[in-house]
């Protein structure tokens, strides 16, 4: 091969198939980027996996404990 020469391209099955489901879930979609926020958002509300932090985080207003390095 000379080097001027631009070597065939090897397709990964895995990233095939990554592709081809992304390009499932933006045509399921009609490419609406919005669209598809709002759809995950919706299940997001009822999944117990996704919590909202509860309580206050202590420290506020408070002077870090050790300077921060440049």
């Amino acid at each position: 091969m000379k080097t001027i020469d631009s070597p065939k391209a090897v397709a990964d099955s895995v990233i095939a198939e990554v592709r081809r489901h992304k390009r499932e879930i933006a045509e399921s979609f009609d490419c609406d980027v919005m669209a598809l926020g709002r759809s995950l958002q919706r299940r997001e509300i009822g999944d117990s996996r996704f919590k909202l932090p509860g309580g206050e985080q202590g420290g506020g207003g408070q002077p870090a404990t050790r300077p921060e390095s440049k």
